[in-house]
C-alpha cells in the first residue's frame, strides 16, 4: 500500500472513529475507562519514555473527567 492509497484509506474514516481508535489505545485494560494510571503509560510511551507531570496529568483529568470519579470514560 503506498502512501496515496493510504490517504485514501484515512479519508474514508470518520473523525470519530480515529479518536475512539485513540481512546482504545488510552484504555489499555479495555473496561471503557482512561485511569492515571494507563495515561501515564500511554504519555510516557508517546513522549520516549519522559512521563507527564503530576500538573499535567491533574490537568488533563480536570478537564475531561465530567463525573469526577477518577477516570475517564469515552464520552466524559
Amino acid at each position: 500500500m503506498g502512501l496515496r492509497d493510504l490517504l485514501l484509506v484515512m479519508a474514508r474514516v470518520s473523525g470519530e472513529e480515529v479518536w475512539r481508535a485513540v481512546f482504545d489505545k488510552f484504555d489499555m485494560d479495555g473496561d471503557g475507562f482512561v485511569t492515571p494510571s494507563e495515561y501515564v503509560a500511554m504519555m510516557t510511551k508517546i513522549y520516549g519514555g519522559q512521563p507527564p507531570s503530576d500538573a499535567e496529568v491533574n490537568a488533563t483529568f480536570l478537564a475531561a473527567d465530567d463525573d469526577r470519579d477518577g477516570r475517564i470514560g469515552y464520552d466524559g
